[in-house]
């Protein structure tokens, strides 16, 4: 496994804090350092049992969830405590100086948390442009590409809608078509989807969009090798990441698509509105900004991508300080972690004959999502069910026959996991009333 990303620690973001901190005893960077010093707990370096609790104390305690099994990261995650802190701490400083002079100070913390951003994706830093979610990502590739009649856009079935909708509503407008590949839910192999995509193409096809993980029943697209075969055929590729940035390894350069979209609510456990859209280099003039503002420049995705007005310096700069925690856990740490949650509810629901499983069982072949379907069960009526009488926080699933969706993270323990499959197999034995 490729893992040549710069080490993100807890020293290299206090770096930059410390170096600059001087300036003003009560800065910006010495109010982030404070909140960050001050919710750090010791982490452990090096590998963890993904399997065993006692590893996770550390990073557990990171998370305050009110006694409630929190498996919704697919859709919203908590805030870690550390970006958290950071975040609240940014915010009253602004809110009790919104000068120039205070504000201006931010700078040095957002090209703080495009470094960490940048490392824990493997990619460069000025390939990473800030937006505020997946959608705005998404949508920056969707309304800047130049495309036209004749041009064709290949999409999946599994497509989230701000990268299948999109496409479709300015397809309307300006003329190209736009084809939607049908999967099999789910896939036998990595292979399938490839060959999928790959047969619908034609010389006309001048994008491929899809989803990294999916977010229905969370089955991972095999990027790299996708992502390879278009270049290779003159096809732009965009990845939704919104369900890999955070949950699997990632290696952005690896992987070697054009553009990559993710969100800090969910995997990165960062606060809300703070998005990423990775722009491989030499990719950006292929994109018109939708946004034009003050500080609009010529110069790399971000000067052409970023003047979006007026921004949450707080948010972006807390951005930095949760991939900093996740950097210091150790990205393939947190993916074993992830896989291993997950592979503790696919093993025990694989074996019940009245369950529908709609993730793949192979965890190179999927991500932190999983979904299923009990027979006879209103999974709408289940999903309630869970959070109202269990404190289980999970989704229910638009697939075919509605579904359960669980998605654990780094801050849901094994034994949660327990509790969890204990009221599904209420459900299961038909020993609830809904």
């Amino acid at each position: 496994m490729i893992n040549n990303k710069k080490a993100l620690t807890r020293r290299h973001f206090m770096g930059l804090a410390s170096a600059t901190a001087a300036a003003a005893s009560m800065s910006p960077l010495s109010v982030a350092e404070g909140a960050y010093r001050h919710t750090m707990r010791p982490i452990v370096t090096g590998p963890r049992s993904a399997q065993s609790d006692d590893d996770w104390q550390d990073v557990l305690a990171a998370f305050d969830l009110g006694g409630r099994v929190t498996m919704n990261t697919a859709n919203l995650a908590p805030a870690s405590a550390p970006g958290r802190a950071v975040f609240t701490e940014l915010a009253a400083s602004v809110d009790a100086d919104p000068s120039f002079q205070n504000r201006g100070q931010f700078a040095a913390l957002r090209q703080a948390s495009r470094e960490h951003v940048a490392a824990y994706l493997g990619a460069n830093q000025d390939e990473i442009v800030f937006t505020r979610n997946t959608t705005e990502s998404n949508n920056f590739v969707v309304h800047g590409l130049d495309l036209g009649p004749g041009d064709e856009v290949v999409l999946t079935e599994h497509n989230h809608p701000s990268n299948r909708a999109s496409w479709q509503v300015r397809a309307r407008r300006e003329g190209f078509s736009v084809v939607e590949v049908p999967v099999p839910s789910p896939p036998r192999e990595p292979q399938d989807l490839m060959d999928a995509l790959v047969a619908a193409t034609t010389p006309r096809t001048r994008v491929m969009a899809y989803s990294h993980v999916t977010n229905l029943g969370g089955c991972r697209y095999p990027a790299r090798e996708i992502n390879t075969w278009a270049r290779d055929h003159g096809i732009l590729t965009l990845v939704d990441g919104a369900q890999s940035c955070g949950s699997i390894y990632v290696d952005l350069h690896d992987i070697n698509c054009d553009f990559y979209t993710a969100s800090g609510h969910k995997w990165p456990c960062a606060p809300r509105e703070v998005g990423v859209l990775y722009v491989r280099s030499g990719s950006e003039e292929r994109l018109w900004p939708s946004v034009v503002g003050v500080g609009f420049n010529e110069s790399g995705a971000g000067g052409r991508m970023e003047s979006l007005g007026q921004r949450d310096d707080a948010a972006l700069a807390a951005f930095g300080s949760a991939m900093a925690f996740l950097g210091e856990i150790g990205s393939n740490n947190v993916a074993a972690r992830v896989a291993a949650l997950t592979d503790c509810f696919k093993e025990e629901l694989s074996g019940s004959s009245k369950v529908t499983l709609y993730t793949p069982m192979d965890a190179e072949f999927s991500g932190g999502v999983v979904t299923f379907h009990i027979d006879g069960v209103d999974s709408r009526r289940g999903f309630q069910w869970l959070y109202e009488e269990r404190k289980i926080v999970c989704a229910s699933s638009g697939v075919e026959q509605g579904g359960i969706r669980f998605s654990p993270h780094i801050y849901t323990s094994m034994d949660g996991c327990q509790q969890a499959l204990k009221a599904v197999k209420e459900l299961i034995d038909g020993r609830v009333v809904l």
